[in-house]
């Protein structure tokens, strides 16, 4: 495990088109460490609503991350994804560096940084897939679950410090100004791995409206698109009535796809039980008698 990080590190570090962007990527569970430390202050001591209040504001970033995830389903469908990105980091900061000049609106507000902490995550995720070769993806999902987890305790440690430098206010301003300031600086960096979707509008339509892959991601569908090979079907095959165009999945690559998303494996589940329950029916083609006949 240590070898595959080791490598995945060395890949996106030697790289600047995946070190920028997972580098930014990181900043948003960064800016999480430091929310994570002010909603309990700002609960406690600037509110005085108690540990109730504690669970309360966490419960409105919380929906803030729901609202902002049927909104990255819906941007992670352009070709393009950079203005989704920057949006996230502006609705993600701007509404926590308020909060320190209105604390009475933080309810609302991270209902807001919430949705825009999402936008920001799935856009750059996506983007980050789009990016970088299959082969070489695993390894750097992983570098960038390592770096989530490794900048939100620095994240932590750092709004304690500013909070004993500085106070709840300042402490606020700070924490939201990070992911749009350096957003911002690095635009054009940004701009350029943004690479669009690589594979056919009509492939990635028709696995839009096929019930087993629905319920998948862009991100993964948009790879099952790239991996699909096209092939063309004459008229009088077993199924084909004319001419027709199929889309080819390689087992290993539909299987590693449909398995790491549980809505996903859950319709193939159900299509599998579906197509074996026709197959046991009496008089269907597939049963003992009409094969022997």
């Amino acid at each position: 495990m240590f070898r595959e990080l080791g490598v995945g590190f060395s890949y996106v570090w030697s790289d600047p088109r995946p070190r920028v962007l997972v580098g930014t990527l990181g900043l948003w569970t960064f800016v999480l460490g430091f929310i994570d430390v002010l909603i309990v202050v700002l609960a406690l001591d600037v509110l005085g609503i108690g540990e109730t209040g504690v669970g309360a504001l966490s419960a409105a970033l919380g929906i803030g991350g729901v609202i902002g995830a049927a909104i990255a389903v819906v941007a992670g469908s352009r070709e393009r994804l950079f203005p989704a990105f920057r949006a996230g980091s502006f609705l993600y900061g701007i509404p926590v560096s308020a909060i320190g000049a209105f604390p009475p609106l933080a309810p609302v507000l991270l209902g807001v940084a919430g949705s825009g902490a999402v936008l920001y995550d799935v856009s750059g995720r996506t983007m980050l897939q789009r990016l970088i070769p299959d082969q070489k993806l695993t390894r750097s999902l992983g570098v960038l679950e390592s770096v989530y987890m490794g900048s939100e305790g620095l994240g932590a440690f750092a709004c304690a410090a500013l909070l004993t430098a500085l106070g709840t206010g300042w402490t606020f301003v700070i924490a939201g100004a990070i992911v749009p300031v350096v957003c911002f600086a690095l635009r054009r960096g940004l701009r350029a791995v943004d690479v669009g979707a690589r594979v056919p509008a009509e492939d990635l339509a028709l696995l839009r409206r096929t019930s087993l892959s629905e319920p998948l991601p862009p991100s993964a569908l948009e790879r099952l698109a790239r991996n699909s090979v096209p092939v063309v079907v004459s008229a009088g095959t077993v199924t084909a009535s004319s001419r027709v165009r199929l889309l080819s999945l390689e087992r290993d690559v539909f299987l590693r796809t449909m398995t790491g998303h549980e809505p996903a494996h859950a319709a193939a589940d159900s299509a599998a039980e579906d197509r074996l329950h026709e197959l046991s029916a009496p008089g269907s083609a597939g049963t003992p008698s009409d094969q022997e006949g």
